[in-house]
């Protein structure tokens, strides 16, 4: 039947009433209505609602979900109270203390890498390195893509001269991170402790290009341009690195490589004079003594009469004629017989 607008009314089909609600709910006829009449619900997604007015009904009763077997949230507030408590004692100077806070950080949360590495820092600076690199081994095990804790096992295993270990750490941590300057820097001591000098050059480079203002990366490539007979581009290194410094706080160690380039040049008299600052600044530093003590053998200079040496650099350039006509036993040592991994240790650091 059509109205004065020309539209037909709709059509209304009642819904057969049921005896309860409970029948009309669950009655196959109307719930398959129920459903045909929300087209935009599933089938899944009434067992979803299903699903989800279950578990709120059982929150509601008191039924829990099973815990987490792991450290919880308490713990790991507990574990870095402790560590804290330890940094306290140890700075106090109170290490037994300080060792047992870590220890009970540790026990608190086992897996916890930071705990380790914590106490691995606390080791270190107490002297029990060994120690100290197998809680850092620890920690590299815990945190699997942690690049920083490997970068510190390596520069431990490298001064235990643990080599193979070192370099193992080093290409990890490369691998998760290649942004990272100081990890470069290791690999570049790894290659040069391993005799590798080009690709040591490489990896500093690479460490420098990251991070330009390493002065450190610097003299340790300067250092490998001398060793492989270029001193020219060994003096342009160290000028960039004396270029960030007063003429008056140039480090001891920039100006002792400084001399032995200038030495290497030809440039006696540069080279006396960088040595001399060099030793001024490090008395205590034999190499600088003896290399100083060297050169000027070497040169026949009369300042080695005013130079004040200790007993045991002056017995050593006394007795020593043959160190003492060729300079290169000290501007390149790895290149004179018995000298290797060991001898070039001090070269590392």
């Amino acid at each position: 039947m059509a109205n004065d607008r020309g539209f037909s009314k709709p059509k209304f089909r009642p819904i057969p009433l049921a005896s309860s609600p409970a029948e009309w709910l669950f009655s196959k006829r109307y719930f398959g209505l129920i459903l045909n009449k929300c087209p935009s619900f599933s089938k899944l997604s009434w067992v979803m609602v299903g699903l989800l007015v279950g578990l709120m009904v059982g929150v509601l009763v008191g039924c829990r979900i099973p815990r987490w077997r792991g450290p919880s949230v308490a713990d790991f507030a507990a574990a870095r109270r402790l560590s804290q408590n330890g940094y306290r004692a140890m700075r106090a100077g109170r290490l037994e203390e300080a060792e047992k806070a870590f220890r009970a950080a540790i026990k608190r949360c086992p897996h916890d890498p930071q705990q380790h590495q914590r106490f691995a820092e606390f080791l270190g600076v107490v002297g029990r390195r060994q120690e100290a690199l197998q809680e850092y081994l620890l920690a590299c095990q815990l945190a699997v893509d942690d690049p920083y804790v490997r970068v510190k096992a390596c520069e431990l295993a490298l001064e235990l001269g643990e080599l193979s270990l070192g370099e193992t750490l080093i290409r990890e941590a490369i691998a998760l991170h290649p942004q990272n300057a100081a990890a470069w820097v290791l690999y570049g001591r790894v290659l040069t402790a391993r005799k590798e000098f080009r690709q040591a050059v490489e990896a500093y480079s690479r460490a420098l290009y990251l991070a330009p203002e390493d002065h450190q990366a610097r003299v340790e490539l300067a250092r490998l341009h001398r060793l492989l007979h270029e001193p020219g581009k060994s003096l342009v290194t160290l000028q960039a690195v004396t270029a960030g410094y007063l003429p008056a706080d140039v480090p001891a160690e920039v100006l002792f490589e400084l001399g032995l380039t200038y030495a290497a040049l030809g440039r006696q008299s540069e080279a006396v004079e960088a040595l001399v600052a060099a030793r001024a600044k490090d008395p205590t530093n034999l190499e600088y003594e003896k290399a100083l003590a060297s050169l000027l053998t070497h040169l026949n200079r009369t300042e080695v009469a005013a130079v004040p040496f200790s007993p045991e650099t002056a017995t050593s350039v006394a007795t020593s004629n043959e160190s003492a006509a060729d300079p290169a036993s000290f501007l390149h040592p790895l290149s004179q017989p018995g000298s290797g991994e060991g001898s070039y240790r001090s070269y590392l650091r």
